[in-house]
């Protein structure tokens, strides 16, 4: 398609089109949020001083059907707008979840046989989310609340702004978490990022130089874009990889 005769209606149609896959891929990536947090719910329901969950006539879970949104593992009918209570509960069962071990680095790693464990922080030895991981699910709960179908009977609720202001709160005492573990070998300093070595940064350079327009969806601005992320994106990573040095 030669981009000289594309018209406003089509550059609109296509950019409509863009936004629905990116809503697409960010709902579904949601909903697998809220399913691990109803699991987490159903799993500790006795914690919980407030139900989180609604339940039918018979004391059983209640579920929107399976089919819902997506084809998949039914959703769980949360109690809208949730409690502070409930909401500091359930993260915070989150955020000390253990994850499948990874490979620690090296010469930092501490040996986890000889620490006590701390009664008041269980999961100071363990390998958790990433802090990026805790903010998504936060974000898929937000999501929830302002997301609408009164077809099959979901509300927008307005999420409260005090839970909103805990939650904040509360990452930002993870993401300190994370940095000691990782400081102390306890999780990888490169966890959620894969490493990027000067052989790939300088191959990935020469195969945006040789991009050139093919029509309107590969422009000049992706490839400036690409390059210019990617430098700062690196040097933020030797950045990090400096300041985590053992002493």
């Amino acid at each position: 398609m030669n981009e000289d005769n594309v018209t406003p209606e089509i550059q609109a149609f296509i950019a409509h089109a863009r936004n629905r896959t990116r809503a697409f891929q960010t709902q579904r990536g949601y909903l697998s949020c809220l399913r691990t947090i109803g699991k987490l719910m159903v799993e500790n329901w006795e914690v919980y001083c407030i139900k989180p969950i609604d339940v039918d006539c018979d004391g059983n879970i209640a579920y929107y059907p399976a089919d819902y949104l997506f084809k998949g593992k039914p959703i769980p009918k949360f109690v809208l707008p949730m409690d502070a209570g409930v909401a500091m509960t359930m993260f915070c069962h989150l955020s000390q979840k253990e994850q499948p071990s990874r490979k620690r680095q090296g010469n930092h790693a501490i040996d986890l046989t000889s620490e006590v464990v701390d009664p008041t922080n269980p999961s100071r030895n363990t390998i958790t989310m990433a802090s990026g991981s805790l903010i998504n699910f936060i974000s898929a709960v937000k999501w929830w609340h302002g997301y609408e179908d009164t077809a099959k009977g979901k509300k927008r609720v307005a999420f409260p702004e005090n839970v909103s202001e805990q939650l904040r709160e509360l990452c930002n005492g993870y993401k300190k978490e994370v940095g000691l573990k990782r400081k102390r070998g306890v999780m990888a300093a490169s966890e959620g990022k894969e490493a990027l070595s000067q052989a790939g940064y300088e191959a990935l350079c020469r195969y945006m130089y040789k991009l050139k327009p093919t029509g309107h969806s590969d422009r000049w601005s992706e490839t400036i874009f690409f390059n210019l992320f990617l430098r700062i994106q690196c040097g933020k990573q030797c950045q990090s990889a400096v300041s985590w040095r053992p002493e």
